[in-house]
């Protein structure tokens, strides 16, 4: 009788075993084609690197905005691009959907952020998030100049209004002057002059008037105003040592 209820028993954890397998198995693979399912899409791009050579086909985006994956056609196996290589992508190149992207270092640390151009006029502005979202994020199919010349309104004021009325509403967070290959965080005057000071040594004018509030990035179409304003004395921008 013990022998009965010993084999039983065996049979039993063999049976337990070989369904936890079965589980594990099915999981694994479910995991797989879930994963294959939320595999990123190729978008229509232009990449220009550094030593000044262009590619032009199919980019997306992996696991995050460092890892490019690029094919010249869809027929083509894809290929990996060092990002540390590149100068600037444009998506959907001379459409008016075009986007253009860039790995910038910014003064928060020595890392390059990956980054939207949203305007530019002397001072640049830009948005960026973490990981791919910002690549892929949903728009309307504006074009650029109706994204922020709608109702004859100049664009620094309506490059900040369109926020409120489209779908792919990017909060800028960023600025690069353009004497400084720098990404300056658009923060509170007193924040951004303890981190961004070395930047503006050599503009004594918005020093001074960032030190009294009487201009903030904060209020960033006035910004933009006033330094188009502050360039044309030759008010210089860019880093010193300390």
């Amino acid at each position: 009788m013990r022998g009965f209820f010993g084999y039983y028993n065996h049979e039993i954890k063999k049976m337990k075993t070989n369904l936890f397998i079965i589980i594990i198995f099915f999981s694994i693979k479910g995991f797989s084609q879930g994963f294959e399912l939320r595999k990123t899409p190729f978008i229509k791009s232009e990449i220009i690197l550094k030593d000044g050579s262009t590619k032009e086909g199919l980019l997306r985006l992996a696991s995050s905005a460092l890892s490019l994956r690029f094919k010249t056609t869809k027929k083509d196996k894809e290929e990996k691009i060092n990002y540390k290589k590149v100068e600037r992508i444009i998506t959907n190149p001379n459409t008016e959907n075009q986007r253009v992207f860039q790995y910038l270092h910014h003064n928060y640390n020595k890392f390059l952020i990956f980054s939207e151009l949203l305007y530019t006029d002397g001072i640049s502005v830009y948005c960026s998030s973490k990981g791919i979202s910002l690549f892929y994020s949903d728009y309307n199919r504006e074009t650029i100049e109706e994204r922020y010349s709608q109702h004859n309104q100049n664009i620094e004021e309506q490059y900040i209004q369109h926020n409120q009325k489209t779908d792919y509403s990017p909060t800028p967070n960023h600025i690069l002057i353009k004497e400084n290959s720098v990404l300056l965080k658009i923060e509170k005057n007193k924040r951004f002059l303890k981190k961004s000071k070395k930047y503006i040594r050599h503009c004594p004018i918005l020093l001074k008037d960032m030190e009294q509030g009487k201009i903030t990035l904060k209020d960033l179409p006035t910004f933009i105003k006033y330094y188009k304003v502050l360039s044309h004395k030759l008010c210089k921008f860019q880093k010193t040592q300390d």
